[in-house]
């Protein structure tokens, strides 16, 4: 590797880090059961439509999310030198895979916390 290749993936590093914090914060925030209006659909319901929620339980949940993201963001910048390195575009796959898998359940998933009235 360059020189320029190494200062790149510092910049990288630093960029990942940065967003590894921010999921960090709003999880423990959440886990806390604050900062609810940054849940996407959330902060658009009504006062009505928002008391149907089970807030603890969707906050906690959306911790969870938060972390295991931040978790996915670690990873990236190991396989991103493993694809560089030694051509493990494959590994590049899975990881991609995963997220948009993990995701789409917690968007389905956080449904189950609005209690029917």
């Amino acid at each position: 590797m360059s020189n320029a290749d190494i200062i790149q993936f510092v910049i990288i590093g630093i960029i990942y880090t940065g967003l590894i914090t921010i999921f960090i914060i709003v999880g423990r925030k959440w886990s806390k059961g604050q900062w609810l209006s940054l849940i996407a659909g959330y902060n658009t319901e009504t006062k009505s439509e928002k008391d149907k929620y089970n807030t603890l339980e969707l906050s906690k949940f959306m911790a969870i999310v938060a972390y295991v993201n931040s978790f996915f963001i670690c990873l990236f910048l190991p396989i991103i030198y493993l694809v560089i390195k030694y051509k493990m575009l494959w590994l590049l796959y899975f990881l991609i895979v995963d997220i948009i898998v993990f995701d789409v359940y917690a968007a389905i998933h956080s449904n189950k916390y609005k209690v029917h009235k």
